[in-house]
């Protein structure tokens, strides 16, 4: 039995979340690898996607604090879509079944702070002009010598 435990139910952007996750066996079963993971993800018509921020392993009991991007996102309940941010405690048991347990927390928007911002533009910058230079080396030459990207 797994037992998930956050210490708070809302947290802002640039904040962490924080808890911890145990796991117990009345059979003496121990886990082969329990683990801890925080993710959001989008489920609704259409598309879904999901994306892994950070992840935490351990024994049987796994401490977390996991910082939640500033720029997000942040959860949102609409007609068409969701955007779901959770904490999973997962524990593969081998020649058992598998057991999960989780839990879904609010990210809310931070205060506006123009120097946070501003820091987070540059460090996108620069990861966009570093993505260009990539672009120019992946230019391949056709056989009539004219370049293809």
């Amino acid at each position: 039995m797994i037992r998930l435990e956050l210490s708070q139910e809302s947290v802002r952007t640039g904040e962490r979340v924080t808890g911890h996750a145990s796991w117990s066996s009345s059979r003496g079963k121990a886990p082969h690898n329990f683990r801890v993971i925080c993710r959001w993800r989008i489920e609704g018509k259409g598309r879904r996607k999901e994306e892994v921020i950070d992840r935490a392993a351990g024994g049987n009991q796994v401490a977390f604090n996991f910082e939640i991007p500033l720029s997000g996102p942040i959860s949102y309940d609409g007609k068409l879509f969701r955007i779901v941010w959770e904490i999973v405690a997962h524990a593969y048991i081998p020649f058992a079944r598998d057991e999960e347990e989780v839990k879904s927390f609010l990210v809310r928007p931070r205060a506006w702070n123009a120097e946070e911002w501003k820091e987070l533009e540059e460090v996108d910058e620069n990861d966009d002009e570093d993505e260009d230079d990539d672009d120019v080396e992946d230019d391949v030459e056709d056989d009539d010598n004219e370049t293809i990207t």
